[in-house]
């Protein structure tokens, strides 16, 4: 899995961006959301939009303490160049 430097960068080859990939999961006390659990279903979506790599990978959690509480991944699904 990628480091947060990593997660910055941008790649050194030429690519386009041709998707928006979203990933929500709920976080409960028996089930723990995190960027490891959410990395299958963003490449999942990232080879059905034709991507061949993930950039600019964000995540997001909200709720409160105690009760369900949402994590959201979101990433760009970007296409090398020849």
């Amino acid at each position: 899995m990628p480091d947060s430097r990593s997660r910055r960068r941008s790649p050194q080859k030429v690519f386009e961006r041709v998707s928006w990939l979203d990933v929500h999961i709920e976080r409960t006390g028996f089930a723990q959301g995190d960027l490891e659990s959410a990395i299958p279903e963003l490449k999942k979506q990232a080879c059905l939009s034709g991507a061949n790599a993930i950039i600019e990978i964000q995540e997001r959690s909200t709720g409160f303490r105690f009760e369900n509480r949402a994590y959201h991944v979101t990433a760009t699904g970007i296409k090398f160049k020849d």
